[in-house]
């Protein structure tokens, strides 16, 4: 199973690829751009899904943060989790 995990709460708009069975981490990216998250998250989720060879159709659950943080961090995390 793989876990796309997004984090926009704070300055850093992370992102990350779980392999579920073998615990680890096949990618991640949290470059810290203070605002501009909803343009820089769709580029950050997939220089981390071509890192891990894979595509966003393979990814079978998304966690974002849901907080404490910056609410319009959070807004965009979920928006682009939801589609």
């Amino acid at each position: 199973m793989l876990t796309l995990a997004i984090d926009c709460s704070a300055r850093l708009c992370a992102a990350a690829l779980h392999q579920d069975e073998a615990d680890r981490i096949l990618a991640s990216m949290s470059p810290d751009i203070g605002r501009g998250h909803a343009e820089q998250l769709p580029g950050i989720v997939a220089s981390v899904l071509a890192e891990a060879g894979r595509q966003l159709t393979q990814v079978d659950r998304i966690g974002v943060t849901i907080g404490p943080g910056s609410f319009a961090g959070i807004r965009v995390g979920v928006s682009f989790a939801r589609g």
